[in-house]
């Protein structure tokens, strides 16, 4: 199994979608959760599996949720760049690669 990096800005954004999902209902942050954890497993099985964002990294939609994690691979590193809601400014992530 790949080790898993995040970005100090995507770790925050997860949170931040945890902590909004939860004050509105604590069954739509697990399943939150649980996507995201899903979505994660299948890009270490299968990383090309999902669409380039540029010539280096991907991103995937995380199932049933308006955000998308845009990633990469570093060796045996999977880095988490953002994980993206999807009505936020486009390429507002661009800065941290």
């Amino acid at each position: 199994m790949n080790d898993i990096e995040f970005h100090p800005d995507a770790d925050i954004e997860y949170r931040n979608a945890i902590r909004w999902y939860s004050t509105r209902s604590i069954n739509a942050a697990r399943r939150f959760e649980e996507q995201f954890e899903t979505l994660l497993l299948l890009i270490q099985k299968n990383p090309l599996l999902f669409p380039h964002y540029d010539d280096i990294r991907r991103h995937a939609t995380i199932t049933g949720y308006p955000y998308r994690v845009l990633y990469e691979f570093q060796g045996n590193c999977l880095r988490i760049l953002a994980i993206a809601h999807h009505h936020q400014r486009p390429d507002y992530f661009k800065y941290r690669f």
